[in-house]
């Protein structure tokens, strides 16, 4: 089963462990050293745990409607989010390409992105906190 370690988080993104789905809170070393560990979010009756690795949460259709995303039916299936009229969010399942636009109007696009290859749940909170500089909310 593939791992994440903490030189491809950052603090807030979601990853599995244990069987409970954990936000990273705490990176402790730079992320640069390959020996760094993760602190996760603690439940109610845990201990403060540092982990070398955790499992990342794959993309799935139920997660992308779950969290709001709406099913665009094209030639694959694509899923559709908009976050506050400004931000335009599109994910192709089948291959993991997001696009995120950034519209200040109707008739002008601020700036495209446009990454491939997102399978995983840090990911895709990645590409969001960096392109609209705020935390994409996640349910489970």
């Amino acid at each position: 089963m593939k791992k994440v370690t903490a030189k491809q988080l950052m603090i807030g993104d979601w990853v599995k462990w244990k069987g409970k789905y954990k936000r990273v809170d705490y990176l402790p070393k730079p992320v640069f050293d390959p020996i760094s560990k993760i602190a996760l979010e603690m439940d109610d009756n845990e201990y403060l745990s540092y982990i070398r690795s955790a499992t990342p949460i794959p993309i799935t259709e139920e997660w992308l409607k779950l969290n709001g995303w709406s099913e665009l039916n094209y030639v694959e299936t694509l899923y559709h989010k908009s976050d506050s009229k400004i931000i335009s969010m599109f994910y192709r399942l089948k291959n993991g390409v997001i696009t995120i636009n950034n519209v200040e109007n109707e008739d002008m696009i601020k700036y495209l992105l446009k990454i491939e290859n997102i399978q995983y749940i840090h990911q895709l909170q990645q590409v969001y906190r960096l392109a609209c500089n705020k935390e994409l909310k996640v349910k489970f």
